[in-house]
């Protein structure tokens, strides 16, 4: 279900309000647009109150620059982020391992 609510479109994130069916863009993404290459912010995880997102960004803005990165740097990875919803607080995540959502009064609990 959260997949269809937290998504990318064009390397934009968006996010489809569950009760109002409305749509918020999260994060824009400026730079060419290639979905293999330079996919722009890719979105990993939605909390249950949906507070926070986390996402993934190559931080490339065109599709030569991530694959040149690519073969030049053999430990090249996206870095992912935590973004508040709310608030608009946003921070690099580290060492991102699969997701695990507590319950509703829990934010996040992430293990390898």
């Amino acid at each position: 279900m959260a997949e269809d609510r937290f998504y990318e479109e064009g390397g934009d994130l968006y996010l489809k309000d569950a009760v109002t069916d409305e749509t918020m863009l999260i994060k824009n993404f400026y730079g060419a647009y290639d979905a293999k290459f330079s996919p722009g912010y890719v979105p990993r995880a939605l909390s249950q109150d949906e507070t926070f997102v986390f996402f993934s960004y190559s931080k490339h803005l065109t599709p030569f620059g991530a694959l040149l990165e690519g073969l030049l740097n053999s430990d090249y990875h996206f870095q992912t982020y935590v973004r508040n919803v709310k608030t608009g607080e946003e921070s690099l995540y580290v060492d991102f391992g699969e997701i695990i959502f507590l319950s509703e009064t829990d934010n996040f609990l992430a293990h390898n």
